[in-house]
């Protein structure tokens, strides 16, 4: 699956969140270590968002990443580096939706889209 989202999504890091809710909040995902999927953990992610100055996070879906919006919120305002979040939907519907960080902190609206999920997204078998 890594290599599927690094070939797909053209991602230089993939990290992978084995054991949580989507919305549990972001900082305390993973903080037991268990075995490491691709570059590493949310916890990984967490540090390579803030040892980087430009970071473009893609995720699967919008509960890929949270449906906690509050923590969303806090979590885009922290991580000044966080440009872009690019929610890739094309294995679902063909499309890729792009957030700019200005937008997601300005407009409330558009953080609502991230408390979706009422079902869990049929993924390729």
């Amino acid at each position: 699956m890594s290599d599927c989202l690094r070939s797909r999504s053209l991602v230089d890091q993939v990290f992978v969140s084995y054991s949580c809710s989507a919305s549990d909040v972001l900082d305390s995902r993973d903080k037991k270590q268990e075995e490491v999927l691709g570059n590493g953990n949310t916890q990984d992610m967490l540090r390579f968002i803030n040892n980087n100055s430009k970071v473009c996070l893609v995720t699967l879906d919008h509960a890929g990443l949270s449906t906690n919006r509050e923590d969303l919120e806090q979590f885009i305002s922290a991580n000044k580096s966080l440009q872009k979040i690019i929610v890739d939907t094309i294995p679902f519907n063909n499309k890729a939706i792009i957030y700019e960080r200005q937008k997601l902190l300005n407009k409330q609206q558009t953080l609502k889209a991230f408390e979706c999920r009422s079902r869990p997204l049929q993924r390729s078998k």
